[in-house]
């Protein structure tokens, strides 16, 4: 790395006189992780079509917000190479009783099941407080578990649901 300022031993400057578009050495390798996380981010967005809504140079320390773009761009790169599956293949759920089937009084036992079950698998479904246990039940098993979802997992990712947004 060049340096375009040298000091003189004996030799003292105001601060305030140094040149202001060289950074100071404490801060000079945050300046480079800056544009590098600056190149990373325009080539996540470019290439995958992420956007990024927080300020560009943010307050977030330059080397942790690095490794979290790596995180970014790796799930990016796997989601983009994952297969489509019906959400019962992801969940690994080849069968689940009709609601048709079960006795009014198992419905919500078979509900708290099939939720455990999802759970476990990181996959949650939200329902409004209004829902019932025998429509949610019904949502569950004759709308969503043939929904195609992405197979894709990753440590600490999740899938959510809602079920105003397809009901």
């Amino acid at each position: 790395m060049s340096c375009r300022f040298h000091a003189q031993p004996g030799n003292r400057m105001d601060p305030s006189e140094a040149p202001h578009d060289v950074p100071s050495p404490e801060n000079s390798d945050d300046a480079v992780q800056r544009l590098l996380n600056d190149a990373k981010r325009a080539e996540i967005e470019e290439r995958y079509g992420a956007k990024f809504f927080s300020p560009k140079h943010s307050r977030i320390p330059p080397e942790i917000e690095g490794e979290w773009l790596a995180h970014v761009e790796e799930m990016e790169r796997r989601m983009e190479n994952a297969e489509q599956v019906p959400l019962r293949q992801f969940v690994e759920l080849p069968f689940a009783r009709a609601l048709a089937d079960l006795p009014a009084e198992a419905v919500e036992e078979e509900l708290e099941t099939l939720l455990d079950h999802f759970a476990k698998r990181e996959v949650y479904v939200d329902f409004p407080d209004e829902v019932e246990a025998p429509e949610a039940y019904r949502f569950i098993v004759e709308e969503l578990l043939d929904e195609p979802v992405l197979d894709f997992r990753m440590p600490g990712t999740r899938m959510h649901f809602v079920y105003g947004d397809r009901a």
